[in-house]
């Protein structure tokens, strides 16, 4: 009987790393592994992130098969829009979007947070997906009020396709969260935006596994969905 629970448990283990690796070898590691080509920026002109630009962004990195993260970065109640990607197209666009360089800074910062000495503050990894509807309109109305110390990091990790003579944004929504211990029931809250029509989605993946791909910017087509220009518009608030 004992020969028995130890071969059904060996079989479970070699079962589930098999199916791990099976889900992890359809990563695409990007932008991480091409080094100084890829640099950070802040937009300071956020009016200019408008149709006609994200349409020019494409057309540049569609030309160099280039990974771009957009991302929406929450501390209480600022907010910033930051872009990641190659800097010689992003330099392309320094006087439309009045970009800062933000070198590695907010790397360290981020991989503090993610992954405190401390564990004062809990921290959570999520990816989100998108039902059949478009995205439009307000996706972050009725969002909760954060504390100052507390943190909502919004990242669309993408590379340009072009799908039946149409521009679209292949990739992945994720979400990071540093909340304070007495606000975690807000989690919930954060986990169904658009009006429904962006879900938490299930991944087999552990709470470390998320959080590196956050801090990676890790592209995995296995899960990547098409979004269209006027959605990104409107993912990005």
């Amino acid at each position: 009987m004992v020969i028995f629970w130890l071969l059904l448990f060996i079989i479970i283990v070699i079962v589930s790393f098999l199916l791990s690796y099976q889900s992890m070898r359809n990563f695409q590691e990007a932008p991480r592994q091409t080094g100084k080509d890829y640099s950070l920026f802040l937009i300071r002109n956020l009016s200019a992130l408008n149709t006609k630009l994200l349409e020019e962004l494409h057309s540049e990195f569609l030309k160099k098969a280039a990974f771009i993260s957009l991302e929406r970065l929450t501390k209480g109640n600022k907010v910033a829009l930051v872009i990641y990607g190659p800097k010689k197209i992003l330099q392309q666009f320094q006087s439309e979007l009045n970009l800062l360089e933000l070198e590695d800074y907010t790397r360290k910062y981020l991989q503090e947070n993610l992954f405190p000495k401390e564990r004062r503050s809990p921290s959570l990894v999520f990816e989100m997906a998108k039902k059949k509807q478009l995205i439009g309109g307000e996706v972050f109305t009725g969002l909760p009020n954060l504390k100052e110390t507390e943190q909502f990091w919004w990242q669309l990790i993408f590379q340009p396709k072009n799908v039946q003579k149409k521009k679209i944004f292949v990739g992945q929504i994720r979400v990071g969260l540093i909340l304070n211990q007495d606000q975690t029931e807000l989690i919930d809250q954060f986990e169904s935006l658009a009006g429904g029509k962006l879900l938490k989605a299930p991944r087999p993946y552990s709470r470390e596994q998320m959080r590196l791909m956050l801090l990676n910017r890790t592209l995995n087509f296995a899960h990547a969905q098409k979004f269209e220009i006027p959605e990104v518009l409107s993912l990005l608030g």
